[in-house]
């Protein structure tokens, strides 16, 4: 049974909807990367350029489109917070650059010093199978002669005189051939390709002659000779004429 009393007539009055949360997911994130990234360095930078880039955005929406978009101020601080970022972010990788790459080319040039040491060594002892054997008793002026494929030394230390062999090159191989009274001697040297400045390729010039001690100037821009100290302080044996040895300390 229909009940008595019919609803109220409608005069077309209209409806109001409930508002609509504003749209504010992108500032937060901005916000919440620029904080993560200003303790993280930008998170690799990444992390702070993405935050800017939101932030930027959601700041033009809430502008543009206020009754949709809000945020603001969470947007601005996003902002703020991600450039921090990525300044300290630079600021850290430029202190941290200052203080590995010149260590890093010390290491290098401490390497190359050790290389060119035993390159000289390496000469002396194929002058000296060379000068036993078929030198008969005398040295050679040509590296050519102790290398190649029944040599001594590898085409990198043959070619050192005009190709630099880890950051050295070697001198002009002088020989005095031996006579009635005196034994044949000879003498070399290597020193850096680059001898001045950051990018110099080595810390010192180096000498070693028949005696097979190698000596160092202490200056990569001043050529070692016979009257340098020897590496380390050391000087070992030295072969004379006979069976006579002598060293020093």
């Amino acid at each position: 049974m229909s009940s008595p009393y019919a609803p109220p007539p409608s005069y077309g009055s209209p409806e109001f909807a409930p508002p609509q949360p504003l749209k504010t997911g992108a500032a937060i994130v901005s916000l919440v990367l620029g904080i993560v990234g200003f303790f993280t360095i930008g998170l690799g930078f990444i992390g702070s350029i993405i935050g800017l880039i939101l932030g930027i955005s959601a700041f033009r929406k809430s502008k543009k489109r206020p009754q949709e978009y809000g945020g603001g101020g969470l947007a601005i601080a996003g902002i703020a917070l991600n450039i921090s970022a990525l300044v300290v972010g630079v600021a850290y990788v430029g202190l941290v650059a200052a203080i590995a790459v010149p260590n890093l080319l010390a290491a290098r040039r401490s390497a190359n010093n050790a290389s060119a040491q035993q390159m000289l060594r390496n000469i002396n002892s194929a002058q000296a199978v060379y000068e036993s054997g078929i030198g008969k008793g005398n040295y050679t002026a040509s590296l050519k002669d102790l290398g190649g494929s029944d040599g001594f030394l590898d085409a990198t230390v043959v070619n050192a005189q005009t190709t630099p062999r880890s950051g050295y090159l070697l001198g002009e191989m002088k020989v005095t051939p031996a006579t009635g009274t005196e034994p044949a001697k000879y003498s070399i040297t290597a020193f850096p390709a680059v001898k001045e400045g950051s990018g110099r390729t080595g810390g010192d010039c180096y000498f070693v002659d028949e005696t097979g001690v190698i000596r160092h100037s202490g200056d990569p821009t001043k050529p070692a000779t016979a009257e340098s100290a020897p590496v380390g302080g050391y000087s070992p044996p030295t072969r004379r004429e006979g069976t006579e040895t002598e060293g020093s300390y």
